[in-house]
């Protein structure tokens, strides 16, 4: 009778296998379902999971399906935290192999370890074509011999001098610089000296000077005859002195002025002689020269006229097939 009220009964979820052989190895199957569901629900409200229903054999699987992905993850994130601390560690061991003492230690001990002084020179008032030269310390504030290679100007009017020698640790030398402004007038000059250091930095050395005006003149350029001008228009230049020096035009080069005043005066002028500068090839630039004891000479433009001479033979036009 007991067998076949048993036989009546709904057939529940066969358990699992794995379960089944737990089960087995104490002693049999456990009737108290709802002691493991209690059991299943806390462990999974400790992961934040809630289940709806368990079952014996169920639980027993998800427990050990979860027990099994929870540690090969561990695994794998131990593993790759391990291989970036070790990528990390031979990436800084090779920088540090790269960068070798030695050379940390030169190119601390030679950056800018060229002092230079005054580091801004002042030339003063320059006259024009008259070269002034200054002297400059160099010292060397370093721990090792400097050696200038070299020593650059950005500008003509600059030119500098440098030592041949290495200048040794806190040793000092002079080099001398020289500025000239050439004809330049009425313009201030502010020009870079660079010095050029092997095995360091550069240094650089700022030179200023002013030119004052002592001449002037104008206009700046004039229209050069054309060839069918019979009788071309004159063309005066008038000269100024701005110092009160008085002064004469003595000459011009090529000589095309068809007369020069031989009395000094504040203001001069000079006219340009047309037949002259054709014979001396329509020069495009002529120079005044003056005795006025500074002042610089003077450079006049000449533009060329664009239009030919109408009575000059025309080229045969090419024929065409």
């Amino acid at each position: 009778m007991k067998d076949m009220l048993e036989r009546s009964r709904p057939e529940r979820v066969r358990p699992h296998r794995c379960h089944a052989a737990s089960t087995r190895a104490h002693g049999g199957i456990r009737s108290d379902a709802r002691s493991e569901e209690s059991r299943g629900t806390r462990f999974f409200a400790q992961m934040g999971v809630v289940p709806v229903a368990f079952t014996r054999g169920v639980f027993s699987c998800c427990v050990c399906v979860a027990v099994a992905m929870s540690a090969v993850s561990c695994d794998r994130e131990t593993a790759t935290s391990t291989d970036k601390v070790t990528e990390a560690n031979e990436a800084g061991t090779k920088n540090a192999t790269s960068a070798s003492p030695s050379d940390a230690t030169s190119d601390s001990a030679n950056t800018s370890a060229l002092r230079i002084e005054p580091a801004e020179l002042d030339m003063g008032d320059l006259l024009p074509n008259t070269p002034v030269e200054k002297t400059v310390r160099l010292t060397n504030t370093g721990a090792t011999p400097l050696l200038i290679r070299k020593a650059l100007a950005d500008c003509g009017c600059t030119t500098p001098t440098w030592p041949s020698e290495p200048i040794a640790p806190g040793a000092s030398v002079d080099t001398v610089i020289t500025m000239d402004a050439g004809n330049q007038q009425a313009v201030e000059l502010v020009k870079r000296v660079t010095f050029d250091i092997e095995g360091a930095d550069p240094a650089f050395l700022t030179v200023k000077g002013r030119v004052g005006s002592y001449l002037t003149f104008e206009p700046a350029n004039i229209e050069g005859a054309k060839d069918d001008d019979a009788q071309p228009p004159v063309a005066a230049i008038t000269v100024r002195s701005m110092d009160g020096t008085p002064f004469t035009i003595v000459a011009l080069d090529p000589p095309i002025a068809k007369g020069l005043a031989t009395t000094p005066a504040l203001e001069q002028q000079v006219e340009i002689d047309w037949t002259r500068w054709r014979e001396e090839g329509k020069p495009v630039r002529v120079v005044i020269e003056t005795d006025h004891p500074i002042g610089p000479p003077l450079g006049i433009l000449i533009r060329r006229s664009l239009r030919g001479n109408p009575n000059a033979p025309k080229a045969d036009a090419p024929k065409t097939e």
